[in-house]
């Protein structure tokens, strides 16, 4: 699951996105508001924490923003040092799912999280995303296709998302770089490899030219730029 994190402190960014990543999820970080509502920036996103006082807005702005781009669904946390009960009806009357007053005790925040994000998906397999014969499980981070239900890691389950749901386009490693690995220019080029072979295997994602095989996709490499993944 991709979670968001909107907080200009970088301590407690780093100190959420530790405790979220070892968890399984995908973490962004963003220091303000508008950094975080740039078009196109988040299209997976499944999760939403933030500050109240942000450099260039208040947080219940944002969060109503985020509710007329993102929907209903999205759960949303304020973790603030706000600590008035005006303030708790302030962030749920602006669209907010919960609210925590820092110091944050980390097994409360996750315990928060993963109640959340149970809430927010549990209507189940009618609601699930499907490409094709895959079905998306976002809360067991599962792919089923065919008579085969995966099991996928928390990195390979959200770049698995994201591909589906650009399939037919172009996904280049620069923009999957900045998505999964923050755009760090540390990140090692095997790395992604791995988890793009790994994904091509787990969801049997190669070329196919049997008629009744069941994955009709295939993942291919765009030689110097990224990967398509094609409906065939």
């Amino acid at each position: 699951m991709l979670i968001a994190i909107v907080d200009d402190d970088s301590s407690m960014q780093c100190l959420l996105q530790a405790a979220l990543e070892h968890a399984g999820h995908q973490v962004r970080l963003f220091p303000d508001a508008h950094s975080f509502l740039d078009p196109g920036c988040n299209p997976d996103l499944g999760m939403l924490v933030v500050d109240w006082l942000l450099p260039d807005m208040q947080g219940p702005e944002l969060v109503r923003a985020a509710r007329q781009h993102y929907g209903a669904q999205l759960p949303i946390l304020f973790a603030t040092q706000r600590q008035q009960e005006r303030d708790l009806v302030q962030a749920l009357e602006a669209g907010a799912d919960d609210f925590m007053s820092k110091p944050l005790q980390l097994p409360v925040f996750m315990a928060r999280v993963q109640a959340l994000l149970r809430r927010s998906y549990r209507a189940g397999r009618a609601h699930t995303p499907q490409f094709g014969p895959y079905r998306f499980d976002p809360d067991g981070r599962h792919v089923e296709f065919g008579a085969q239900r995966v099991a996928l890691k928390g990195r390979e389950y959200a770049i698995a998302q994201h591909l589906f749901s650009h399939s037919g386009q172009l996904v280049t490693r620069q923009q999957l770089h900045q998505l999964f690995w923050q755009g760090k220019p540390a990140v090692e080029t095997r790395s992604l490899d791995t988890h793009i072979s790994q994904l091509r295997n787990k969801l049997q994602l190669g070329l196919s030219h049997d008629p009744q095989h069941p994955c009709r996709f295939a993942l291919q490499m765009v030689y110097g730029t990224g990967y398509r993944l094609e409906r065939l």
